[in-house]
């Protein structure tokens, strides 16, 4: 896990927890419950490419694996770009497993 990550979901369960005025063992249920689903969305952002491929043409991270080797890759492309490539080299031993969102950067 990301620790500068782990650091940022733990500053906002304190601060989503003391804007509501929570107190006491409420406040530890917010925090608990802040937290925890801030973990569980960061460890669970791949997608399974077979059951839900990408419906837009935004970037996005691909993860391949070979089904040789088992190698894997991880690629940002354009979905409209790895499906050409897919479609012009049916017999390639890459296989995309799982796909992702490429996060919005913050504005400072």
């Amino acid at each position: 896990m990301n620790e500068i990550l782990k650091e940022r979901i733990e500053e906002e369960a304190f601060e989503f927890s003391c804007d509501r005025g929570v107190l006491g063992s409420t406040y530890n249920a917010y925090y608990d419950g802040v937290v925890h689903g801030g973990l569980f969305a960061l460890a669970h952002q791949w997608i399974n490419f077979k059951n839900n491929p990408p419906k837009s043409e935004d970037q996005i991270i691909v993860r391949l694996k070979n089904i040789l080797t088992n190698e894997t890759k991880t690629w940002m492309c354009y979905m409209h770009t790895i499906c050409r490539f897919f479609e012009e080299n049916p017999e390639t031993e890459w296989k995309i497993t799982h796909w992702m969102s490429i996060p919005e950067l913050e504005e400072e």
